[in-house]
């Protein structure tokens, strides 16, 4: 399977995942809010 096909596959749900990494702005090396949002 190429991989533009992969990525389709899964285009709207990396959509979402950046829109809440985005509207939770964290700074400098604390990033604690999204390493747990990857995490999960």
């Amino acid at each position: 399977m190429a991989v533009i096909n992969r990525i389709a596959e899964f285009y709207e749900e990396m959509k979402t995942w950046r829109r809440h990494i985005h509207s939770k702005p964290e700074v400098g090396f604390e990033c604690f809010q999204t390493a747990d949002f990857i995490k999960e």
